[in-house]
């Protein structure tokens, strides 16, 4: 075989994987819920304040446990967007799913998410949060309702 025609293979199977992995994109569009555990570091707008009822103290950081609330309004193949909220507040979020269809990545007012898809109805996913007087991980899953 040519190296020619070896190359004109290789284009074509890169082609299928690539066909492949935008059809495996997660339908993100509907409500998902899910309960996330967070460590924070100064007052939180979705954890309660270290002296609220249901907040742990932890030295100088706070254990809070938290309901969320994912509606994904639009979605334009990877790209998609809606708000995510807790009990106490609720933002915009944006996002895109990676071209393998397993990561997220994703901002809402004052934070980063990162996503993994477990499933078609499962999402794991970790917030960070970093300023404005409050430091924050949270880790969580939601799963499609």
């Amino acid at each position: 075989m040519t190296l020619v025609r070896l190359f004109g293979l290789a284009i074509v199977a890169n082609f299928a994987i690539g066909e492949a992995a935008a059809q495996s994109i997660i339908d993100l569009k509907g409500t998902w819920v899910g309960t996330f555990q967070g460590i924070m570091d100064g007052p939180a707008a979705h954890h309660p304040v270290p002296d609220a009822p249901g907040s742990k103290p932890a030295g100088r950081f706070h254990l809070g446990e938290q309901p969320f609330t994912f509606k994904i309004e639009g979605q334009d193949g990877r790209r998609f967007w809606g708000t995510v909220g807790s009990p106490h507040r609720a933002e915009r979020l944006m996002g895109s799913v990676s071209m393998d269809g397993k990561s997220m990545y994703m901002v809402d007012d004052d934070g980063y998410l990162d996503g993994t898809v477990v499933n078609a109805t499962t999402v794991e996913i970790c917030y960070r949060q970093v300023g404005s007087g409050t430091n924050g991980v949270s880790c969580g899953s939601i799963q499609k309702q």
